[in-house]
């Protein structure tokens, strides 16, 4: 988006209302890895997987296998600015 642009889209919205979590920091250790291990096969798989499901849990986000492959590609249409189909 050019400047210009991003000014005029700023200035078209008297008031923006935000929500800011603050998460504590987790550190992996070992009783994640044991009590979470259906989360995935590798610590890291694990970890990333317990981060995104303490996130969509609090932010109250559908978790990504419930998300269709419609919307994902829906999503992506909207990125690009161009439709894409399913092919």
């Amino acid at each position: 988006m050019d400047f210009v642009l991003h000014i005029a889209c700023t200035f078209c919205f008297g008031y923006i209302n935000t929500v800011c979590y603050e998460f504590p920091v987790l550190l992996p250790n070992e009783y994640l890895f044991k009590n979470y291990s259906h989360l995935g096969d590798s610590k890291s798989e694990i970890f990333l997987n317990a981060m995104v499901e303490i996130i969509s849990r609090v932010c109250s986000l559908p978790r990504r296998e419930e998300i269709s492959f419609d919307n994902k590609l829906e999503y992506i249409s909207i990125i690009h600015g161009e439709k894409i189909k399913n092919t």
